[in-house]
């Protein structure tokens, strides 16, 4: 079976989240969602909508400027 890779829409997100010590579990706990959909949204990150990212920058303290700098 081939190798499929995965094309990641916005992989400096990820490496940004990761970067903050953020897991699945700290992830959930930040979204107010359960892990597995931490998760998903961590593999996928265009699952993120504006209120995650909100979550991201007040409840996880990653400052908004960088995750704006990630998204470019």
């Amino acid at each position: 079976m081939p190798l499929i890779k995965k094309d990641l829409t916005f992989p400096a997100l990820v490496r940004l989240i990761r970067g903050y010590a953020i897991n699945g579990s700290r992830l959930a706990e930040i979204l107010g969602c359960s892990v597995p959909t931490a998760i998903k949204k961590m593999e996928e990150p265009k699952r993120f909508t504006l209120e995650d990212i909100y979550s991201l920058s007040i409840t996880g303290g990653i400052p908004l400027n960088e995750i704006k700098q990630a998204l470019r």
